[in-house]
């Protein structure tokens, strides 16, 4: 509940990619005929084009839209992202380069692709074939998209990231460790390893967003507690009555040890400065008031991090080089986009008038997107 998960729309496409999660879980439609130099997608000969590039390359409404289907069905936050209308512009645009780069991999890296996406495919068929496959095959016959059509796609994104992870490695050699000691120097103290207890006084259900109280009424209980706190009252018996965070009011409020910058902002700084063993003034956060107490508080150096923290680091420093990569490679393919725009309805059921800022939808793949939290 409490962790920072911020990330840009195009570089959670590209770590996805780095991560070889696209093994299992960004698969999405391409047919089965043969091009030169690829495969075609199903709905190649679809009369409607959503997006044209370079030595004309185009991409049908039905492609783009089965490929959306198999993102929805792969991964609920995708689909949640896709349903941004400027967001589904820019994964459409991301779809494209990583089409062309897939023609780069060499004959060993195609053949590496096409062994894991026969795997995935023998992962979806048993998922339709199984009881609880209803759901899936509903879905899936929305857009018309069949396993073979997604197996395919999956070797075309395979071979993908398979380019885009050699290129990584080539910038990733351009990092040196004066660098990695810089980027830690930003900020020591998010890699500071605290173990603490806390109590959370929610302003709303972190499932539903409903209300539970009002900022005040939250911070009148935290004091409530603090206090109870204070006089010596037990942590495993007032975490488990006050406390509205699932993960910790059972075990005392107790966290494990864990890096401070894994925390939003409000609870790190707290966790970094609280004294240690005292029960601090209520936190106020976007979750409501926390009342902590620092049990332990291991303050890094450069020279105590572990190998996997380094590693961590030059990542950070390899995100927007290869952003910056990804972006001019899509650049080079002068990619217009036409995605159709769904059209507003009245309460009546019928369309409603006025034109639409086509420039909006014109530019969107040009906007950086983020995601909430």
């Amino acid at each position: 509940m409490l962790f920072n998960k911020h990330k840009s729309a195009w570089q959670r496409g590209v770590l996805l990619l780095l991560a070889a999660v696209l093994v299992v879980t960004l698969a999405a439609a391409c047919g089965k005929g043969k091009t030169e130099g690829g495969t075609a997608a199903p709905g190649g000969n679809d009369a409607k084009t959503v997006a044209t590039y370079k030595n004309g390359g185009k991409v049908t409404e039905t492609e783009f839209n089965k490929y959306v289907t198999l993102m929805e069905i792969t991964d609920p936050q995708t689909a949640m992202y896709l349903s941004i209308p400027q967001f589904k512009e820019q994964e459409l645009q991301r779809y494209i380069v990583y089409k062309e780069f897939s023609k780069q991999a060499t004959d060993e890296e195609k053949k590496a692709a096409k062994e894991e996406a026969d795997k995935f495919k023998g992962e979806l068929d048993k998922a339709l074939g199984a009881d609880t496959g209803k759901d899936l095959k509903d879905k899936m016959a929305e857009s018309k998209l069949t396993s073979e059509e997604s197996a395919t796609f999956a070797e075309m994104m395979i071979a993908a990231g398979k380019v885009i992870e050699k290129k990584s490695k080539e910038l990733e050699g351009t990092i040196k460790d004066e660098d990695v000691k810089a980027e830690f120097n930003k900020a020591p103290a998010d890699y500071n390893t605290v173990t603490l207890r806390h109590v959370l006084v929610a302003t709303s259900d972190s499932a539903t967003g409903k209300e539970l109280r009002t900022e005040a009424e939250a911070l009148k209980r935290a004091q409530e507690v603090k206090k109870k706190l204070d006089a010596g009252g037990d942590w495993t018996k007032l975490a488990k009555e006050y406390s509205d965070d699932p993960g910790s009011k059972d075990n005392g409020g107790a966290y494990a040890p864990t890096q401070a910058k894994k925390w939003v902002a409000a609870f790190k700084e707290a966790a970094n400065t609280q004294k240690i063993g005292v029960i601090g003034e209520p936190v106020l956060t976007e979750f409501g008031y926390h009342v902590m107490k620092v049990e332990k508080r291991d303050v890094a150096t450069f020279d105590t991090i572990t190998a996997e923290t380094k590693t961590e680091l030059k990542q950070t420093l390899l995100a927007p080089k290869l952003n910056e990569f990804m972006q001019a490679e899509q650049d080079k393919l002068a990619i217009k986009t036409n995605i159709p725009q769904e059209t507003p309805q009245t309460g009546d059921g019928t369309t409603s008038g006025g034109a639409t800022d086509k420039s909006a939808t014109d530019n969107g793949g040009q906007n950086e997107g983020t995601t909430a939290k």
